[in-house]
């Protein structure tokens, strides 16, 4: 079973396709009167939460102070865990006609289902920033958006992938005293409804043609 090497690229391109759907947010500023003052577009980047990588990213001498970098967001892959509800047939499988040989086709089993847990965190500097953010994204999940992924080139299969949104929650953290300036982080927590697949036969088998079926004549069974 681990003998053969193979890589089709899905959990990049899950990640492509998540990262995608949140890398246009911008934000507008505004003085007194209402009038904007600046709109800033929110820097997006795969990572998890911790405000010291964000810092590190945007100073790695760490000569700059963190707030510069804010508002900022950030998204990793948390938890794989099997769907068997999603699970097919062990047994069956996809083709694609072989492009060389005659009679012949490429097959492949059908894919795994996983969910893949994802966390987008959002982290600003003063709560105005942030509900901007977070209102641009919930309209868009009911609680599931979803998004075309090429799942398996050589086969030319793509499918429907629904990534729902299952939470939002929100905090404040302090950089050193209480009295200090506060860093807010929104978590929208979502999961992905993936699907991993094995090696493809890339050498082909042949096509089924004819079946033999044996018939018997039991006595006394009517």
């Amino acid at each position: 079973m681990l003998g053969t090497t193979f890589y089709h690229g899905i959990i990049r391109n899950l990640i492509v396709a998540f990262g995608t759907l949140f890398n246009n947010i911008e934000i507008t500023r505004r003085v007194s009167s209402g009038a904007a003052a600046q709109t800033i577009r929110v820097p997006l980047s795969y990572g998890p939460k911790q405000k010291y990588i964000a810092r590190k990213e945007a100073d790695p001498t760490l000569n700059v102070k963190v707030q510069a970098t804010l508002p900022r967001m950030a998204f990793d892959i948390t938890t794989f865990s099997y769907d068997a509800t999603r699970k097919l047939g062990s047994t069956l499988q996809y083709t694609k006609v072989h492009p060389t040989e005659a009679g012949k086709v490429i097959p492949v089993f059908v894919p795994v289902p996983y969910d893949v847990a994802m966390s987008l965190h959002i982290m600003v500097r003063n709560m105005e920033d942030g509900l901007q953010i977070v209102e641009q994204i919930l309209p868009h999940f009911t609680p599931e958006f979803t998004v075309t992924l090429n799942e398996l080139s050589d086969l030319n299969i793509k499918r429907d992938i629904p990534i729902v949104l299952q939470g939002v929650n929100k905090e404040e953290e302090y950089e050193g005293e209480f009295s200090a300036k506060r860093v807010l982080t929104w978590s929208l927590d979502f999961m992905a409804k993936a699907y991993f697949y094995g090696a493809v036969n890339n050498d082909g088998s042949k096509v089924i043609k004819t079946a033999q079926t044996d018939e018997y004549v039991v006595e006394g069974i009517t």
